[in-house]
């Protein structure tokens, strides 16, 4: 499902939430620059083989998306600042191509690289009243507990239990979100389910 993207950092919605999460914080919008080798979904590790090859430190901070009248989320992310006081730069590639990414600066949200199986929960506001996503939210945040329990990164070894657990809860997430995207997506909205059509064209 590729119903999330990067909302507008001037929203009013996108400045509250941002707000409860860094106060006195301003959302961002970063210009996406991979270097030659940025890995997808490795931005800690990216930003820190850039300073130290060329100086300059990590920013911590969220990347911010939004599910259009659902959801907004942050995650747990680093960009680059280079030293001479230059804009900061987003070194990690977007899964989905994009080439800006909303970004949250949060000195405080440092990442532990001796521990980098341990990830920080994401932070969350419903757009709407709607048990559907609650249940959701509750799926991912049982996800990443597990998920924080397994040492090490990578392809690793993980007790039958626990994987079929991950698997269940896959499938739950996947459920939940097609009958949110069947529930909020409107006729002319990007489908959900990520064809690149229309909804309309598409699951609408």
């Amino acid at each position: 499902m590729t119903a999330t993207r990067s909302p507008d950092p001037t929203a009013q919605h996108i400045l509250r939430f941002c707000e409860m999460i860094v106060p006195g914080a301003r959302p961002l919008l970063m210009p996406i620059r991979p270097s030659a080798d940025s890995q997808l979904l490795d931005c800690f590790n990216n930003a820190r083989q850039l300073a130290e090859a060329q100086g300059g430190h990590i920013q911590f901070g969220w990347s911010i998306w939004e599910w259009p009248r659902v959801f907004v989320e942050a995650e747990h992310h680093a960009v680059y600042a280079p030293p001479d006081g230059a804009p900061w730069v987003d070194v990690t590639p977007a899964v989905d191509g994009d080439t800006t990414r909303v970004f949250l600066p949060d000195n405080s949200a440092i990442y532990d690289f001796e521990n980098e199986g341990v990830r920080r929960e994401n932070h969350r506001m419903p757009l709407v009243t709607d048990p559907l996503v609650g249940q959701l939210f509750a799926l991912a945040i049982r996800q990443n507990k597990i998920m924080s329990s397994i040492p090490g990164v990578g392809m690793v070894s993980v007790p039958f239990r626990m994987a079929m657990e991950l698997e269940q809860i896959a499938k739950a997430k996947s459920q939940v979100s097609y009958k949110l995207g069947m529930k909020y997506t409107q006729r002319n909205d990007r489908c959900f389910c990520g064809s690149g059509q229309k909804f309309k064209k598409c699951h609408g």
